[in-house]
């Protein structure tokens, strides 16, 4: 029964929930219609563009050059064709305004299913709060997730909560959501997980029946069979897909063969003792609103186990309903799907509902209060540490620039990528994971890349030469990751971190600083190009020794029209640019505009403490070493040193720390820099020798 609020304490509470819940909407809202962001985003739309042209059975790989034999899956085709063409009509403006419809389509499903359960008006409204707050990390992102939340909730509601009343139009409306949910993402299963539970929840029902329970099944047999034709009736009609049943074990199979479990960003497990145990990225509200709903799911039951035990010779068909063992039954299996995977902590919202149900049936005094405290709770601590201040961090503040800009390029280090267009470079990069989309959104097919999200699209041994060389290190074997670069024939290479880049990454910009056989093209403050030398050594391909060669003039080329200078023999010298063209040095943000003016002034800045850091960051390390020089700070002077370092001027680095200790530089932070001066003088020397004789290519 939906009870209206009439005591005060019940109207206030009414009051603060639809305060929380509009305001914690509006918030999301926002973050979700922000300037596009999300890295995924990239490959939906080439891939979407692929298969608007070639249709979802293409075997054409668009973007990546390590792929082997590994031909495209198309298990989200549908998605990246929906995204493709919103893109391709309406531009980016308008793909941001689907991603927040789609948001919207599924926080009114959240609510509309609470009431459909008979939940009140303050409670369906909490539920929704405890929706955005569980699903804010999906809900944030441009992908097919945003067509499975909706779909799970609409099967869910139309099918799985009342399967005894289900009618046809009800089952042709719900083979619709299940076609269009397998085509459009292989999460689809989901419909089937949750179909399984609920029939658990009724057979457990229909042997208490049997066993001679006073509770009665009521209308449990017949749910079952209602449930049996329709997983039957849903499983042929979700074969109808380019890959038919194959569809249906997608996860296992790319799991299985691929790298999906080596990606550890939302994969991790949800551990509910300590926030430390968890993945980085699940947030302080993430990990409390999963600890609140498993208590939820709990209370919930304890108290349904209670009152229908009390309820059970005079009412056994009430005590039955309030149990509600299929309700119950869907919030464990949504419960433990979280407990797996955090990324699945979305589906909580199916316990939430469970509870909201129970706490409706029986009408205890003070659940709207309570449920008001929660949604205040949800609403103050978003704007805490978590996914939403980190991702707010990059939405411009004004509400202009806000609404005029479509994407995030400097989310995606936009600069390079646009000098890497315009010069019209050609062959193989490797690239950030991260940056993997965006880069091959933008550079292939002239330009391929190395790696990005479809961990399904490439071999697993390639992530994990992924892995050796983003951290600069050695393979099993000892192969060091210069001579991966090798063996893959890598032509560009696309390094970020370091102060200057702002995102969460292994810092690869420094990689291949001073190595043999590899020149610095470009710089930024937070990423770095490097290009393969065109030097035929040992084995190397001629072709690629020609392409090299085409780039390197491609490039020079490219820098001559922007008035930059550039030298081919010795790469991309950072203070001559800056001295040379500084506007142009700001607007790749290379240096901040007050360092330009000051370093490009008449006669340049010889010494000046201020510059050192912003000149060391962009990689001028001869200005930061020169800046340095006759400074009496020792913070400055380990600056200067580590400039010298990088510069491979190892004496002089040895000198200026000398003179660093005696201006008061802590043993600690000396003996650091001199590790620093023998780790990097060898790894320069291990990774320059690999060029020598590349090894044979990697099997992929």
């Amino acid at each position: 029964m939906t009870h209206s609020p009439s005591r005060a304490s019940d109207r206030a509470a009414l009051a603060v929930i639809i305060v929380a819940f509009g305001a914690l909407l509006a918030m999301v809202l926002v973050l979700s219609g922000r300037p596009l962001a999300t890295a995924d985003t990239w490959y939906y739309l080439k891939m979407g563009e692929l298969y608007s042209a070639e249709g979802p059975g293409s075997h054409h790989e668009p973007m990546l050059f390590t792929h082997g034999d590994v031909e495209p899956t198309p298990h989200e085709w549908l998605s990246e064709v929906l995204f493709y063409q919103v893109q391709h009509h309406t531009g980016f403006q308008g793909l941001r305004a689907f991603h927040v419809l789609l948001v919207v389509l599924s926080v009114g499903l959240a609510v509309w299913a609470a009431r459909r359960r008979g939940v009140s008006w303050p409670l369906s409204l909490a539920v929704g709060v405890f929706f955005l707050v569980l699903s804010q990390q999906r809900l944030y992102q441009t992908r097919a997730d945003l067509f499975s939340i909706p779909c799970a909730l609409a099967i869910l509601t139309l099918v799985l909560d009342r399967p005894w009343a289900i009618r046809r139009p009800t089952i042709a409306i719900s083979l619709v959501i299940l076609v269009f949910w397998a085509n459009a993402h292989s999460l689809f299963l989901i419909a089937f997980a949750l179909a399984g539970a609920t029939g658990l929840g009724l057979a457990f029902e229909a042997f208490l029946a049997r066993s001679g329970s006073s509770v009665t099944p009521t209308t449990s047999t017949r749910s079952l069979r209602a449930l049996g034709l329709f997983v039957l009736a849903g499983l042929v009609a979700t074969a109808v897909n380019p890959r038919g049943f194959a569809q249906h074990v997608t996860f296992f199979t790319s799991s299985g063969k691929h790298a999906i479990w080596d990606v550890t960003d939302d994969w991790f497990p949800f551990s509910p003792l300590s926030l430390a145990d968890n993945s980085p990225m699940l947030s302080p509200l993430a990990f409390l609103a999963g600890n609140i709903t498993l208590l939820l799911l709990v209370v919930a039951a304890v108290l349904a186990a209670r009152q229908a035990e009390a309820r059970r010779d005079h009412d056994p068909a009430g005590a039955t309903a309030l149990l509600d063992l299929p309700g119950l039954m869907v919030g464990i299996a949504s419960c433990a799907a979280f407990m797996i995977s955090f990324r699945f902590l979305w589906m909580g919202i199916f316990a939430v509902l469970y509870a909201a149900r129970v706490f409706s049936r029986l009408d205890l005094r003070g659940t709207a209060p309570v449920a008001a405290a929660l949604a205040t709770l949800g609403l103050v601590l978003t704007p805490g540490p978590g996914q939403w201040t980190l991702l707010m961090g990059d939405v411009p503040k004004d509400p202009a620039t806000y609404l005029a800009t479509p994407v995030n390029h400097a989310a995606f280090a936009g600069e390079g990528a646009r000098f890497l267009s315009e010069a019209g470079v050609r062959g193989r990069l490797f690239n950030n994971y991260t940056l993997g989309a965006y880069l091959g959104y933008h550079l292939a097919p002239g330009l391929r890349t190395f790696i990005d999200g479809r961990t399904e699209h490439y071999p697993a041994l390639v992530a994990q030469h992924y892995d050796v060389i983003e951290r600069g290190g050695y393979t099993d074997d000892g192969v060091p990751f210069t001579g991966l670069l090798e063996a893959y024939g890598v032509d560009l290479f696309f390094g970020v971190g370091g102060p200057g880049y702002g995102y969460v990454a292994v810092p690869t910009l420094r990689h291949l600083e001073s190595i043999t056989g590899w020149l610095l093209v470009y710089r930024s403050a937070g990423f770095a190009i490097y290009a393969r030398r065109p030097e035929p050594r040992g084995n190397a391909d001629p072709e690629a020794v020609a392409r090299r060669q085409t780039n390197l003039d491609q490039i020079q080329r490219h820098y001559r029209g922007l008035g930059v200078p550039f030298d081919p023999a010795v790469g991309f010298d950072v203070g001559a640019v800056i001295r040379a063209a500084p506007q142009w040095a700001v607007s790749q943000r290379l240096v901040p505009p007050g360092v330009a003016e000051r370093v490009a002034s008449p006669g340049g800045v010889l010494r000046d403490d201020g510059l050192v850091t912003p000149l060391f960051v962009a990689g001028d390390y001869a200005g930061a070493a020169r800046s340095a020089l006759g400074t009496s700070d020792p913070n400055v002077a380990a600056v200067g040193v580590e400039a010298f370092i990088a510069l491979g001027r190892y004496e002089e680095a040895s000198e200026f720390l000398q003179i660093s200790r005696a201006l008061g530089m802590d043993d600690a932070k000396v003996s650091e820099l001199m590790g620093l001066l023998e780790a990097t003088r060898g790894y320069r020397a291990t990774q320059s020798s690999v060029l020598l004789g590349a090894p044979d290519p990697p099997r992929t």
